[in-house]
């Protein structure tokens, strides 16, 4: 198999690069930004050996003259390789082809939150890997057992140049850390001409650190300390434009001069959550080793950089670099399934959770002597006992919050708070809320350490107590008390006649078998003469039956176009999952998406066919009211106990100060229950009643 014909006319810088910096004679050029550029080129296998079954080698290009780069990889639809795929690369340097490279091979890792979560961006792929000044590639893809990788890229970047690159313009390097684990010298993003408008979104923070996963990023070893911003920038390039992800994927690198440099932002003293250990990025840091430890181990400039960096980040959290942990993978990473729990060392290399090489045999071979080192410069007498503030306590209806921080130094476990009412414990708490004004002054523990608490209580006078469960060593701390009052909780508005939108005497009767001792009999016959409702051909309704995502957008579209209202007649393709659904159904939900009446439950996932809860349809009616109104429902009290903490708490507080819905009984909504669509027929009849009320509609 061969690359397509028209590589050399692709294969041609898309960025621009930025023009040198200029600097008044005798100063050194200050760092940078420095734009990458990058090139993607379809890898195209032969149509047959994508299907098939055994291994195969599935591309093989020929050696072709390139425009110049630097990093080279190749990446793939996410998923689409299901087994073990082997890609080997080289390239043309001033010296010749180089020997076959095999790149490292990472899925698209595990991104349980942040703006990687639901990034269609996101692929899998091999490298990136270091090839210095290239010319010209050839690329091998073997599939060993599995699907192959389909939808395959080769990507190539050329990370540009910098007078600030030099060794001279750099400062110099400060020697190690102190003798008890102190921060070691780590460069800045700033100082490798990282350009921060490549990065997405705003990093995710882990709960605590627990291990340290010790990496390299392959590719060749040979660099000079002049080349290394351009390979960090490479990788950065590759991570960020070609893989999807928000960021470098290591949180600090170590070149192979000893000196560690920032990956990804966020805060070096921070528990940034990375995307360099598939399955196990969470409370875990990445460093990696660049170059390739394969066959060479690294230097003890490495080795005790790495046990600088590592130590100094594990004694932030009190952990002990000897000492081991359980780590539960977070995804299917071909070594481990979710939810699988693994023992392992505090540091570890990564082929120890992920089907990876992973930091090579050379670099796999120093771990002990980097525990060890590691060990030595932690500081053994960390704090144990748990500290916080208990920040403000307030009253409400039928019930008071707490919010505060707390955070158990020598503790791996989710730090707990215990919330009293009145001498009566209300059940523990976790802390998880950012607290960037707590963070500055105890830098060493998580962002996540404060806690906002909702708890139920009687109306009157009530003292509100917290105390922060310990851990490990040390006892529980009392945070403090204080007095509020809480009210009682109001009752929500009776549910809204219909005497407009169903006036007595001008509905048809429209019995269906199924609806006669329905208590939603009169409203279904009224949605029915509406023509926003339909029985069945076997004189049937279903009242009981639980009204589907697809059929409640059927509803509400239905009762925006019969009252008047707009929707686009030609609406864009919002949602990949509505091939099998009826047309008019697909129309509805494409409206209503286009006019921000609905969302989905994934960036092109609508799920159609599953049953509509009653929090997602407060906020279904609240936002079909609202598009054909154009007025904003008033925000409504705290009538229930049971969506507190509900994505849709304010929009059922809204549908039912407007009546167009009420509680299941008493203080309870059952936001989690099924709508039924006996029940939807009269919520719409109670929309458009509000409608006709205040002249939005004219009466039926």
């Amino acid at each position: 198999m061969r690359l397509p014909s028209l590589l050399l006319s692709v294969l041609v810088p898309v960025g621009v690069l930025v023009a040198p910096v200029t600097t008044p004679s005798g100063e050194p050029p200050s760092p940078r930004p420095v734009e990458p550029s990058v090139v993607e080129v379809p890898l195209e296998p032969a149509e047959e050996l994508v299907d098939a079954v055994g291994p195969r080698t599935l591309v093989l290009t020929e050696a072709r003259t390139t425009a110049p780069f630097s990093t080279i990889g190749v990446t793939w639809a996410p998923g689409s390789a299901t087994g073990e795929v082997v890609v080997q690369v080289r390239t043309r340097t001033e010296q010749g082809w180089t020997p076959w490279t095999e790149l490292e091979t990472e899925p698209a890792s595990e991104i349980p939150a942040g703006p990687e979560a639901a990034s269609p961006l996101l692929r899998d792929g091999a490298g990136p890997a270091w090839a210095g000044d290239s010319d010209g590639a050839q690329v091998r893809v073997d599939v060993r057992t599995g699907d192959a990788p389909r939808d395959m890229e080769l990507v190539l970047v050329d990370p540009g140049t910098s007078p600030a690159d030099a060794p001279a313009a750099l400062p110099a390097s400060v020697a190690g850390a102190d003798a008890h684990g102190g921060r070691p010298h780590i460069r800045s993003r700033a100082e490798w001409g990282a350009d921060e408008s490549l990065r997405r979104g705003n990093p995710t923070y882990s709960h605590t650190l627990e291990a340290v996963t010790v990496h390299h990023t392959a590719g060749r070893s040979d660099y000079t300390e002049a080349e290394v911003p351009a390979v960090l920038r490479g990788i950065y390039a590759f991570h960020v434009q070609s893989r999807g992800w928000s960021d470098v994927g290591y949180n600090v690198l170590v070149d192979r001069f000893g000196t560690a440099w920032e990956g990804r932002h966020g805060g070096l003293e921070r528990p940034v959550l990375g995307s360099h250990a598939g399955g196990f990025n969470t409370s875990t840091t990445g460093i990696a080793m660049m170059g390739t430890f394969e066959d060479i181990v690294p230097t003890p400039e490495v080795v005790r950089t790495v046990a600088q960096v590592a130590a100094w980040k594990l004694g932030l959290y009190a952990r002990n670099p000897s000492g081991r942990v359980t780590l539960t993978s977070g995804t299917d990473n071909g070594k481990y399934s979710a939810g699988q729990r693994v023992d392992l060392p505090r540091i570890f290399g990564h082929r120890d959770t992920g089907a990876t090489s992973c930091p090579g045999t050379g670099g796999y071979g120093v771990l002990g002597e980097i525990r060890r080192l590691a060990t030595e410069l932690v500081d053994p007498s960390p704090p144990v006992q748990p500290f916080g503030r208990l920040d403000d306590a307030q009253g409400g209806d039928g019930r008071l919050s707490v919010t505060g921080w707390a955070v158990d130094p020598d503790s791996s476990q989710v730090v707990e708070v215990l919330p009293a009412v009145d001498g009566v414990v209300a059940g523990p708490a976790a802390v998880g809320v950012e607290r960037p004004d707590v963070h500055p002054g105890h830098t060493p523990y998580p962002m996540g350490s404060g806690f906002a608490v909702t708890v139920e209580a009687a109306p009157g006078q009530r003292e509100v107590c917290v105390v922060v469960r310990n851990q490990q060593a040390g006892t529980d701390l009392p945070l403090g008390c204080r007095t509020v009052t809480v009210n009682d909780r109001p009752a929500p508005p009776a549910s809204r006649a219909t005497d407009d939108s169903c006036p007595l005497g001008r509905v048809p009767s429209a019995p269906f078998r199924d609806t006669v001792t329905s208590v939603h009999r009169a409203a279904v016959e009224c949605a029915v003469w509406w023509e926003v409702a339909r029985g069945r051909p076997d004189g049937t309704f279903g009242p009981a039956e639980p009204v589907t995502r697809g059929h409640m957008a059927l509803f509400l579209a239905r009762t925006i176009r019969v009252s008047g209202g707009d929707l686009p007649s030609a609406p864009p393709r919002a949602f990949d999952d509505l091939g099998g659904v009826p047309a008019d159904v697909r129309l509805a939900v494409e409206q209503l998406a286009a006019v921000g009446v609905l969302r989905g439950k994934g960036p092109r996932t609508f799920d159609p066919g599953s049953s509509v809860t009653r929090g997602q349809m407060a906020t279904f009616l609240a936002g079909a009211y609202e598009q054909r109104s154009g007025r904003t429902l008033p925000a409504g009290r705290d009538y229930f106990t049971d969506d507190d903490g509900s994505v849709h708490e304010a929009a059922i507080g809204k549908v039912a100060a407007a009546g167009f819905t009420g509680g299941t009984s008493g203080t309870r909504y059952s936001p989690e229950r099924a709508t039924e669509r006996g029940q939807t027929a009269s919520f719409v009849t109670r929309v458009l009643d509000l409608l006709v009320a205040e002249g939005t509609t004219d009466q039926r």
